[in-house]
């Protein structure tokens, strides 16, 4: 509900040891309460989209995850925890979990009461956000305290699931996998071996290498509260090839913010927001950018090169009720090119950890007969040129043409 780009601005974090398999000791923790204990001469400068549209300066833990690669922000949360004063000097590994895993899991083991309140899978984010943002004032709990009722949460959940019968564990596999590949779990390790295991089924979160054409699409909301959770995301890519051979690329990105006011949940939404494409590929038009909220004078277009990638990145802000598009029009490498002289096309577009889903459109008419396409369990059109797929990403996909 607070999207950042390895899944969500982090309020939570905590210590896990394991041994031989078994959990010997697990604390949690509001985040602040590490990053207050940091001093701020020791602390690096944010990334420079942070520092003009979130007026923050100084980095902490909460906002390590700015990369959109899992190993990458894990490494930096490591160093972080050290820096700002963390005690445990040897950790072997990081795992990022959204809130969508503990529902998972509610469906399977039922109800937790923790407090005065009771969690179910229906209930858990509403009930928890209104829990730690709201209800423990109330409940006269100290603001450094409003988070300890997620590791009363986390301890009941492990003591129901040591419960559960042996038949019942197969269910419990399932959904645990099914949040792996979706992305609500990401894993890093230290150990060479593990991390490859973890790459290799794509629950590592990384950037793919990839040769063929590629799109991810990364938000980072910038003081938007939680209106991720009425956010609204569709995405529409258009290839097409000209007559001199160049392939021109149009990437349109849709946002309706569904909420219908200003509250202590959600408001206008803020986002920085990075188009990831092939390496080398040149922008030639983009609309949509902004300088800030309410500036109806168009922004710049950010453009760099990171993890074997070209990206543009840009600012855009929604009014509740309001749907806005970014748009970006670009001209892939020849590296591309020259891969359809080959009679073949590929695309892999990566999914941002933390999104449930968005509606995709993609639509490719690269000037050849088409033989055959995939997936073709999709919603596909195709005629003798053209193929339209149009789905919902919940996972990274491929997709691919025979000429």
């Amino acid at each position: 509900t607070e999207l950042r780009p390895t899944g969500g601005f982090i309020g939570t974090y905590g210590i896990l040891k394991m041994r031989d398999g078994q959990v010997v000791d697990f604390m949690t923790d509001d985040v602040y309460n590490l990053d207050r204990q940091s001093n701020p001469k020791t602390r690096p400068v944010t990334p420079l989209p942070m520092q003009k549209y979130l007026s923050q300066k100084l980095w902490y833990l909460r906002d390590v995850n700015w990369s959109p690669d899992f190993k990458e922000a894990a490494q930096l949360a490591v160093r972080f925890y050290h820096e700002e004063g963390g005690k445990e000097k040897n950790i072997d590994g990081v795992i990022a979990i959204t809130p969508e895993i503990i529902s998972s899991l509610l469906k399977i083991v039922g109800p937790l009461t923790v407090g005065q309140q009771t969690f179910t899978a229906q209930n858990l984010v509403d009930l928890l956000e209104w829990q730690v943002e709201v209800a423990y004032a109330q409940q006269g709990i100290a603001k450094q305290e409003r988070k300890g009722i997620i590791s009363g949460l986390a301890y009941k959940l492990m003591e129901n699931l040591h419960n559960v019968p042996l038949e019942r564990w197969p269910g419990i596999i399932h959904e645990i996998k099914q949040d792996l590949d979706e992305k609500h779990i990401l894993i890093y390790s230290n150990s060479d071996s593990l991390q490859a295991f973890l790459e290799a089924r794509n629950w590592a979160g990384r950037l793919a290498l990839f040769g063929g054409d590629y799109l991810m699409a990364i938000d980072a909301n910038l003081a938007a509260l939680k209106t991720d959770l009425v956010m609204k995301r569709q995405m529409t890519y258009e290839l097409v090839k000209k007559n001199n051979g160049d392939l021109i690329a149009t990437a349109k990105i849709y946002y309706t913010n569904q909420g219908e006011s200003i509250n202590w949940r959600t408001t206008r939404y803020r986002t920085y927001t990075r188009l990831y494409v092939p390496l080398n590929s040149v922008l030639m038009s983009s609309r949509g950018a902004m300088i800030k909220e309410k500036d109806a004078r168009p922004g710049e277009v950010d453009i760099g090169e990171e993890l074997g990638k070209t990206f543009f990145g840009v600012f855009i802000a929604i009014e509740p009720g309001e749907t806005k598009v970014l748009e970006f029009q670009y001209k892939l490498p020849r590296a591309i090119q020259n891969l359809l002289a080959q009679n073949a096309y590929q695309l892999l577009i990566q999914k941002q950890a933390g999104v449930q889903e968005r509606d995709l459109t993609i639509s490719l008419n690269l000037g050849k007969k088409i033989q055959g396409w995939y997936p073709t369990g999709f919603n596909v059109k195709a005629n003798q040129n053209n193929v339209v797929w149009r789905t919902k990403l919940r996972a990274d996909q491929l997709f691919g043409v025979r000429f």
